[in-house]
């Protein structure tokens, strides 16, 4: 068997393959860290609040800004959405906006499916709702969102209610007040 010795032209060949080799990893990489860097996360949603708080609700850039912050909310996790955090933001981010904002903002952020499910929660019956109720009293309560004193019935009776306040509520600081509590048990209706 004889050696071959590496040729110029074969020299080339392999160069310009390992060339493109690394080019392609690097425009791989670039792209990754690029998605990265714009994927929602609560800060981004807080830091979006921050400026729409430093801007005069009349203006086109705030209504830039809640727009803004809409995309970063639809695009977060049921889970990120419902941290207190997010939550606190976007009260905050509601208290500078004039009403008909404020009923945007709030049809825009709710997800999706939610008052369908709280319209399928009112028009169950005694013995569903029942279910339903003691399925979401046992995970409020085993995630510590409820206080130890809760009273399952009492609790039942709350959870219609607010699911009532949700849907016949004409303004929209009651749907941002009762939305965390509907987020919940939204996430908790889908996983089961």
């Amino acid at each position: 068997m004889s050696v071959r010795f590496l040729t110029t032209r074969r020299l080339r060949r392999w160069s310009v393959a390992g060339g493109a080799l690394v080019l392609t990893w690097s425009v791989v990489t670039v792209v990754v860290q690029t998605a990265r860097a714009h994927r929602p996360s609560p800060a981004l949603v807080i830091q979006a609040v921050e400026q729409v708080e430093a801007t005069a609700s009349e203006s086109v850039a705030f209504e830039a800004q809640l727009d803004q912050i809409i995309h970063a909310v639809q695009r977060l996790p049921p889970k990120q959405r419902m941290q207190p955090e997010v939550q606190g933001a976007l009260r905050r981010s509601f208290a500078v906006m004039s009403p008909e904002q404020q009923a945007t903002f709030v049809e825009s952020v709710l997800p999706m499916g939610l008052e369908q499910m709280v319209s399928a929660y009112r028009g169950m019956g005694e013995d569903q709702k029942r279910f339903v109720s003691e399925l979401i009293y046992a995970e409020f309560s085993g995630r510590g969102w409820l206080p130890e004193d809760t009273d399952a019935q009492a609790f039942a009776a709350l959870l219609d209610e607010n699911a009532a306040k949700f849907l016949e509520a004409p303004d929209a600081e009651t749907r941002l007040e009762l939305l965390p509590e509907m987020q919940r048990m939204l996430h908790i209706m889908q996983a089961r």
